[in-house]
């Protein structure tokens, strides 16, 4: 009984505010911002949970160390005729060694700086925009109030809306993410592990 409560409750509230949440995370709301925004009554828990389910959709956020335990599918079509003259296309899975162009991750231990100097290695490391942190912002999954004291308000205001006992380790390293990291570079003299998306180039030998 109590199974089938909760779940009603949770399609009742996604369905009231699930959308506006996630519209407005996708406009740069933050989760404190998103609570005063809803006309539907939600608890600052509840949004965070959504936000961080959302990010977590959305990429933006990773549980894993990205590339890890997943096998991409290398595939091509093939076009065919049948007797008629229709023609249609078939895929086919590749198999063998790595082929020319295939996209992987790579682990790379940068020295963050408040000049941002860091970025522009970062961008020489990689081909592709995609790039993600390794998170440090937590100790036993509650936000480090030390570490991140040289952060501006909204920069903790955002950091504070995810649900980091969730498992979440990773942040894509997007605009957002370069500012907290160049301030964070006030406090924090260690490197950080970053992955970058490059592609690889098969030898010709």
């Amino acid at each position: 009984m109590n199974y089938f409560k909760d779940a009603l409750g949770n399609f009742t509230f996604d369905a009231a505010c699930g959308g506006a949440i996630r519209h407005l995370a996708d406009l740069g709301y933050t989760a404190g911002q998103i609570v005063k925004k809803l006309d539907y009554p939600a608890s600052y828990d509840k949004v965070r949970e959504v936000y961080t389910s959302h990010l977590l959709e959305q990429g933006i956020l990773l549980r894993e160390e990205p590339g890890s335990g997943v096998v991409k599918e290398r595939y091509r079509f093939v076009r065919e005729q049948d007797a008629y003259g229709r023609a249609s296309f078939r895929k086919i899975v590749l198999s063998g060694e790595e082929k020319p162009g295939e996209l992987c991750w790579k682990s790379a231990l940068l020295q963050i700086s408040a000049g941002g100097v860091w970025l522009k290695d970062l961008a020489e490391r990689s081909k592709k925009e995609d790039a993600y942190v390794r998170c440090i912002f937590t100790k036993k999954d509650i936000l480090n109030q030390d570490l991140i004291s040289c952060l501006e308000p909204g920069q903790i205001e955002y950091l504070d809306g995810i649900m980091w006992q969730k498992g979440v380790r990773y942040h894509r390293v997007n605009e957002r993410m370069q500012g907290i990291l160049t301030r964070l570079a006030e406090n924090y003299r260690g490197k950080l592990q970053f992955f970058v998306l490059e592609e690889e180039r098969a030898s010709d030998a």
